[in-house]
């Protein structure tokens, strides 16, 4: 009897599997960014494998990941599995440091032990302090979904999306915005003929302010409506 030796196919990486599967449920990278209030070059980041290019920390691209899976209407856990296995760093072995004998020794181990611990509650306290007080004076994170920089368009009115942390206030040129408990906000705008500058502001309360600018140009409509309802390019 002879054995037939096969060969185990490596599965896709998961950018692949979620590209392929987005597509053959027929979904546009377009809708499902609308769907996920995300932008349309996040999605393409995720299906290209580039996640360095997603502004997001490691927790938040598997909370990313699981919401476009969920979207395809697919059990999410095994593509975050794998995502983890294929895109996250292994950790390094601990290799122990070799134990040196101290030179105190020698010295009363109580009271040692007592500086030790009140040295380490200082540590901890003032650690603490200065992490309040640095996520109060930060700037807070802006991301701007739509519109995208540079942006050209007929239409008169543009739908401008982002996301900030949930304490910061919004500002679209000038006009506060009302956001979600998550952060997300979207606020309808009215262009002008040429070029639009919109100017987006989050900003804490007692912290520094974040600012993105975005530059969109409306070109009026070239089509000629006659009287039949026909509609012709303006080429006279």
């Amino acid at each position: 009897m002879s054995f037939e030796e096969k060969t185990i196919e490596q599965p896709a990486r998961v950018c692949l599997r979620l590209k392929a599967e987005r597509e053959k449920k027929g979904i546009s990278a377009s809708a499902l960014a609308e769907q996920l209030r995300m932008s349309t070059k996040h999605i393409h980041a995720i299906e290209s494998c580039n996640f360095e290019a997603l502004p997001f920390s490691t927790v938040y691209q598997k909370k990313l990941l699981t919401k476009y899976v969920e979207a395809l209407g697919l059990p999410a856990l095994p593509y975050v599995q794998q995502f983890e296995q294929e895109e996250l760093p292994e950790p390094q072995d601990h290799i122990p440091a070799p134990q040196k004998v101290s030179r105190l020794q020698s010295l009363h181990v109580p009271l040692l032990a007592k500086i030790a611990s009140l040295f380490c509650v200082l540590l901890v306290v003032g650690g603490y302090l200065f992490s309040q007080i640095n996520h109060i004076i930060e700037p807070p994170e802006l991301l701007v979904f739509t519109p995208e920089q540079d942006m050209t368009t007929t239409d008169t009115t543009l739908e401008v999306k982002g996301k900030t942390v949930k304490e910061a206030l919004v500002l679209i040129n000038g006009r506060a915005v009302q956001g979600s408990e998550d952060g997300f906000f979207s606020e309808p705008i009215v262009l002008t003929e040429g070029v639009n500058t919109i100017t987006l502001i989050a900003k804490k309360k007692y912290g520094k302010e974040t600012r993105q600018i975005r530059h969109v140009v409306l070109k009026p409509d070239t089509q000629v409506s006659f009287g039949d309802g026909v509609a012709l390019p303006n080429s006279f």
